[in-house]
């Protein structure tokens, strides 16, 4: 998220319970990702597919283990403003049961 126009940007870590859910978010200032790469990424995320030119290839993997691991009871989003944010929102069951890793 840094872009070619910054030398730093702030990270911020959030978490709330809701609705017998778990939501952590974390959102940066930096650049933002366009619209079209955003589509590109969502795709990875529906068909789980890993491409070594992916240059997000860990939130693909993030995605797939939260499926896996919470049984598909969990999920990711990613909301961004290019050229302001980006927010990505893990949204997983609050139950008593921890998976099995």
């Amino acid at each position: 998220g840094l872009g070619p126009d910054r030398d730093s940007i702030s990270i911020r870590v959030q978490s709330l319970l809701r609705d017998q859910y778990l939501y952590i978010m974390v959102t940066d200032n930096g650049c933002g990702i366009d619209d079209n790469r955003l589509t590109e990424i969502r795709m990875t995320f529906r068909s789980q597919e890993t491409d070594s030119e992916n240059s997000h290839i860990g939130l693909s993997s993030l995605h797939g283990r939260l499926l896996l691991l919470y049984h598909g009871q969990a999920r990711m989003e990613i909301d961004t403003v290019p050229g302001s944010h980006t927010r990505i929102t893990l949204i997983i069951p609050a139950t008593k049961e921890a998976p099995h890793v």
